[in-house]
């Protein structure tokens, strides 16, 4: 949505540009171990990516893969030419066992081709900037629960801070160590002034969902260089592409793998003294940045089409409340939350009933493990304000003969 919009419908503001937010707060790279080349320190796999996505991105000069910025430009000798300074942001904060990520700096989207399930023209293409860190985390955190916090101070001189467990030294200096540290330690900064400086974007502050699922790359954790012989394929259903694939990976796929949280806990403030940036806003619909009735008018713009899918009704599903294949309560959160009940089915073509067992959320739970609060926003949003207060403005203005408005008066 442009900010030189005069007008804007759907309850949006006039003059008030809209974009999509995507801030990673966490993303894993597996594998075996071995030092990554071009990270400041060295961090080796397994380790964290914490990053934020911007666009439009720096168009020229960028860094190039696997390297680190040249800060500098470089006059040439022996006959080799010489190097401009790399253009890209500054000020970004990089403390203990975290590098930046020379890995990716962005993507460019460009024309979009007739098989895609999105449409973009040529002059719709552009850069995007990812400004992105790697943090070292060690085999003990596949093996128990961790604690990770990103704190997100909203617009202009706001800033991202991405938080890990480790072992704090002094107040500049940590490491991950084990794993098995306890200490809240400053992982990564982002600042609004580098953002500014670079392409004049700030730290965003569109209300955004928090989603944590399960993806898996085919850039992340495959082979880089596979042998000659091998066709680079990751499909598990196709024998050919087997030694592009990690042992044991498409097992995994099929052995109902899943992502267990222990919990998510989400703060926001009501005082906007109390830290730098806007001000938090609550809900997904704040009266600053109305979002649910452009949503709501333009569902097709947030659904996949036919033919890739058929089955998108609306923009987000519903919400499941229970049905996760379960042996014991504590698959469902325990009693509290939820139970683990059996239930009869008749077999198709049969007469026979069969049995399984599945998670039954108890009131003011849902998820298909019972695991969510089922919460709503706290007070109403902009969408809800609007219908409560202009109700009477949706009817069409009636107009009366003189004679008639007279009566109407006087009674």
């Amino acid at each position: 949505i442009s900010a030189c919009n005069t007008q804007n419908h759907y309850g949006l503001n006039p003059k008030q540009g809209r974009g999509s937010t995507e801030i990673d707060f966490l993303e894993i790279m597996s594998g075996p171990g071995g030092w990554l080349p071009s990270t400041i320190p060295k961090v080796e796999i397994p380790y964290a990516s914490m990053t934020l996505q911007v666009a439009p991105g720096v168009p020229d000069n960028r860094p190039n893969f696997m390297q680190q910025p040249r800060w500098t430009a470089t006059s040439g000798t022996d006959g080799q030419p010489p190097w401009p300074a790399n253009h890209w942001y500054r000020y970004l904060e990089y403390q203990g066992n975290t590098s930046l990520n020379p890995f990716f700096y962005g993507t460019y989207l460009g024309k979009t081709k007739p098989q895609e399930p999105v449409t973009r023209t040529k002059e719709q293409a552009f850069q995007a900037d990812a400004l992105s860190a790697l943090h070292q985390i060690t085999p003990e955190h596949y093996k128990r629960k961790h604690k990770f916090r990103l704190e997100w101070q909203p617009g202009d001189g706001g800033r991202l801070d991405w938080f890990a467990q480790g072992y704090k030294v002094n107040e500049t200096y940590s490491i991950v160590g084990d794993g098995n540290g306890k200490d809240w330690i400053k992982a990564y900064t982002i600042l609004d002034d580098s953002l500014k400086e670079s392409m004049g974007s700030s730290i965003p502050e569109e209300p955004s969902y928090l989603i944590f699922n399960t993806a898996i790359s085919s850039t992340w954790g495959f082979p880089y260089n596979p042998p000659p012989e091998c066709r680079r394929c990751y499909d598990c259903n196709d024998p050919s592409c087997a030694c592009v694939m990690p042992e044991g990976f498409c097992d995994m796929l099929r052995n109902d793998t899943s992502f267990r949280i222990d919990s998510v806990r989400v703060y926001q403030s009501f005082d906007s003294s109390a830290h730098v940036g806007s001000e938090h806003t609550i809900g997904c619909d704040p009266v600053d940045f109305p979002t649910r009735e452009y949503i709501r008018g333009n569902e097709y713009l947030f659904m996949r089409p036919a033919p890739w899918v058929y089955n998108d009704l609306h923009p987000l599903k519903p919400i499941e409340v229970g049905g996760a294949k379960c042996d014991n309560h504590d698959d469902c959160g325990g009693i509290l939350r939820g139970s683990c009940v059996a239930e009869e089915s008749k077999a198709i073509f049969s007469s026979s009933t069969q049995k399984k067992q599945t998670c039954r959320c108890a009131d003011g739970f849902v998820g298909p493990r019972c695991l969510t609060l089922d919460k709503h926003d706290d007070a109403p949003g902009a969408m809800e304000l609007k219908s409560n207060e202009h109700i009477f403005e949706e009817i069409a203005t009636l107009y009366f003969p003189r004679l008639m408005a007279g009566a109407f008066v006087w009674f």
